[in-house]
């Protein structure tokens, strides 16, 4: 275990409340990549909540995927877009919530998808990144990642 349940708790605290601070006055639409982002995004509105009471997230979300039905990789596309009424972004910020950050390849995907549709910045909250340095390639090295990916 990298980090135990109550270090990773607190983290997601802190981001709660730069969250807020930092979006507050924005309009902002957060959207989930699922499934893989679904409990830390449940968690990370839970915890904004608690932090401001008065701060309402507009959350969303999406599947983004490589894998076809037989697990076999193939070219990122969107599974599950957003809702039809939520797709006008023009002028707006968008904040992708994802679970784990590879190589990048998906939050870029969908980025890009999200500026399609207008977005004036599309930002990235992600909660665990892995070290492509280090010759394991498996091993975690960050966690509560707040990395901004303004288009």
């Amino acid at each position: 275990m990298l980090y135990s349940a109550q270090q990773v708790d607190a983290r997601i605290t802190e981001m709660a409340n730069e969250i807020v601070h930092r979006y507050s006055s924005k309009d902002v639409v957060f959207v989930s990549l699922l499934n893989g982002a679904a409990p830390f995004a449940s968690k990370l509105m839970f915890a904004i909540q608690k932090c401001d009471p008065k701060f309402h997230p507009n959350a969303q979300s999406m599947i983004v995927s490589r894998y076809g039905a037989s697990r076999e990789p193939g070219k990122l596309r969107v599974v599950t877009d957003l809702p039809p009424e939520y797709r006008e972004l023009n002028g707006r910020t968008a904040v992708v919530i994802d679970d784990l950050i590879d190589a990048g390849g998906t939050t870029d995907f969908a980025r890009q998808h999200l500026i399609g549709y207008g977005a004036s910045e599309v930002d990235l909250i992600v909660l665990v990144k892995k070290d492509k340095q280090l010759a394991i390639d498996r091993l975690v090295t960050m966690f509560a990642f707040l990395r901004l990916m303004n288009g």
